[in-house]
C-alpha cells in the first residue's frame, strides 16, 4: 500500500496496528477557477475540478488517499484508491489510525 495522505497512518490489521509512513507530498485535487460577468455586472466563479496533483500512475499497488480524493479518483476511474473510514483516530495531528479501509470495487466496508 502507497499512502498518499500526508499523514502517518496505523491500520488495524491481524489484531495489532501496522504503521505506514507517508510517500511523498498529500495526493489533492486541482481546481480550475474563471471568472464571469453576468449583464447586471454580478460576478460568478466557475469552479471545476481537474486533475489529482501528487498520485502516482497506475501500478496496481492499492493508493492510500483522502476521501474527496478517493471519490473524484473513482469517478474517473481509479481504481486503485482506497480511504480510511469508520471511527477514525487523530493523535497529535500528524498520525491517523483506523480499522476499516473503503475500496470501490466490492463498494463496501473490508476490515484489514
Amino acid at each position: 500500500m502507497i499512502n498518499k495522505t500526508g499523514f502517518v497512518i496505523a491500520i488495524y490489521k491481524d489484531g495489532k496496528f501496522v504503521t505506514i509512513e507517508p510517500d511523498g507530498k498529500a495526493a489533492w485535487i486541482k481546481e480550475h477557477k474563471s471568472e464571469i460577468y453576468d449583464s447586471n455586472g454580478c460576478r460568478y466563479i466557475d469552479v471545476g475540478l481537474g486533475d489529482i496533483e501528487n498520485l502516482p500512475s497506475y501500478t496496481g499497488e492499492e493508493i492510500i488517499v483522502n476521501k474527496m480524493v478517493a471519490l473524484y479518483g473513482w469517478s474517473i476511474g481509479r481504481d486503485d484508491l482506497i480511504y480510511l473510514d469508520g471511527k477514525l483516530v487523530i493523535h497529535n495531528d500528524q498520525t491517523v489510525a483506523s480499522q476499516t479501509l473503503a475500496r470501490k470495487k466490492t463498494n463496501s466496508r473490508c476490515v484489514s
